[in-house]
């Protein structure tokens, strides 16, 4: 009988190492895969910062994403964008982008994808903008995803293409 109690308590303690050994490798194998994944997200908010052109996450009308771009374009720095609410940053003259994003937070309003805007910078400078704007949803509530082209920058690309259309029609003119 004593033998038998030792019998299952030595495959009872047995079986706890076993199991204790199986934990730890279980463990071991979510470590890595939770070191995988911080890797992997470190790598999508690099992506998202290189997008080019700001980028703005806004969450009932305060900032909570804005990347470098967004930060050197209007001569912020990370902080002090943060602390910002976007209206903050519109100019005075688009009030109907802020309308539109407060009328947004509504279930059932359709967006506009594409807006014209301008924002002022720090330095009091306005900046036009074209925004494509994506309803999202940021830590279970509801979000907006600027992103922003400068249209300054669009003109000008433009512009510098029409002059190589001009400039390559002249030249084959010219040639024969």
């Amino acid at each position: 009988m004593g033998n038998d109690g030792r019998n299952t308590s030595k495959s009872w303690g047995q079986r706890l190492r076993e199991e204790n050994r199986s934990l730890r490798e279980k463990i071991a194998q979510l470590k890595r895969e939770a070191g995988l994944s911080q890797k992997e997200l470190k790598n999508t908010w690099k992506l998202i910062d290189d997008v080019p052109g700001p980028l703005f996450l806004v969450q009932q009308e305060k900032i909570v994403f804005a990347n470098e771009n967004a930060c050197r374009e209007l001569g912020y720095t990370p902080k002090e964008i943060l602390a910002k609410a976007f209206p903050d940053l519109l100019h005075p003259d688009s009030p109907s982008f802020t309308n539109m994003i407060r009328q947004g937070r509504s279930p059932g309003q359709v967006m506009r994808d594409r807006n014209e805007t301008s924002l002022t910078a720090k330095s009091g400078q306005t900046l036009f903008y074209e925004v494509r704007v994506n309803k999202t949803r940021y830590q279970g509530k509801p979000a907006f995803l600027l992103n922003m082209l400068n249209l300054d920058q669009r003109k000008t690309q433009e512009k510098q293409l029409r002059q190589s259309v001009k400039t390559e029609t002249l030249v084959g003119m010219a040639s024969g």
